[in-house]
């Protein structure tokens, strides 16, 4: 059997209530030269003698991983294991429109100058029923040269979206295993940097919205702020550049203010850090002295100003 036009890659971690309507989008493409490739990481019984009863090479390709809980690892397990020319993502919990596949490679075929495209999206509740959930923010649609927007978070390029060359993945290394959160993101910001990207305007796939999404709120800022400064690496344009210190400098303090709860040293550690890497931008020294003053000061008197400017507020149970 010839390399298969595209492979799926999909990496899991049980909710097998989601995973098997995400399979099933899959064989329910419009397309058929595609190939599964899923990386479990660590799953139970239940979902292991699932995966297992899929597993028929080479069209679905299984890889059984010891449990990581990273997400870049695991997707770049499936990646080394696909042979397609471009790479879908697809994560368990959501899933594709029949067209996806054929639609997007259609996209990108007109557009030969572009390798890689995202398309619109639809949001779903638990039990796949389409629902607008209060506080999202609407969508818009980029396309072409995005590098800026996607560093500013305004562009959603979410991981279901993408149909991409497998060796942009590869000439870029993949995703960075050391990025535990927006490792997607990370991924997407390199390849950006240098080539513009294709858009379906039209919502081929759906989120899920559900209860078991991973817990990561702890690592989101050290992961931003991580992110922030490989891009300040990266970057050479000089207007781009400045951005990236102006978001890097207000992530710093950010990050410092969040350590300055459970651990001071840390968050002196960011604040010494920032002072070398951020000195020269104004708002920088604002968020220094503000966060300055809240490491410094003895707990104690912190929680007898937060009783009484907000008697009403939950303790948070902050560890010195």
């Amino acid at each position: 059997m010839s390399n298969p036009l595209i492979s799926v890659v999909l990496p899991t971690f049980d909710r097998l209530e989601f995973l098997r309507f995400a399979v099933e989008s899959v064989f329910a493409q419009t397309l058929t030269d595609w190939e599964l490739v899923v990386a479990d990481d660590g799953s139970g019984p239940e979902t292991r003698r699932y995966l297992r009863s899929l597993h028929a090479p080479p069209r679905v390709r299984l890889i059984e991983l010891e449990h990581s809980g990273n997400p870049g690892a695991v997707r770049n397990a499936a990646v080394r294991a696909s042979s397609g020319e471009y790479i879908a993502f697809l994560d368990s919990d959501d899933v594709w429109m029949p067209t996806k596949l054929e639609r997007q490679l259609e996209a990108l075929r007109a557009q030969p100058t572009r390798r890689w495209g995202y398309c619109g999206y639809i949001r779903i509740d638990e039990t796949g029923v389409q629902r607008d959930y209060p506080g999202t923010r609407k969508w818009v649609p980029y396309r072409g040269a995005i590098f800026e927007e996607l560093l500013a978070f305004e562009a959603e390029v979410s991981t279901p979206s993408v149909l991409v060359e497998r060796r942009l993945v590869e000439e870029l290394g993949g995703f960075d295993e050391q990025q535990w959160v927006y490792e997607d993101y990370d991924l997407w910001l390199r390849i950006a940097l240098h080539h513009e990207i294709d858009l379906i305007d039209e919502p081929l796939i759906a989120l899920r919205s559900h209860q078991q999404h991973y817990d990561c709120a702890d690592r989101r800022l050290p992961s931003r702020y991580r992110q922030l400064a490989k891009m300040h690496r990266l970057v050479t344009e000089p207007r781009l550049r400045r951005l990236v210190a102006r978001l890097r400098a207000r992530i710093a303090v950010d990050l410092a203010g969040f350590q300055a709860d459970f651990d001071r040293g840390a968050a002196l550690r960011t604040l010494v850090r920032g002072c070398a890497e951020s000195w020269a931008q104004r708002h920088w020294w604002r968020g220094f002295l503000r966060v300055s003053l809240k490491v410094l000061t003895p707990r104690a008197v912190l929680s007898a100003y937060r009783r009484r400017a907000h008697p009403n507020r939950p303790s948070m149970g902050v560890q010195s």
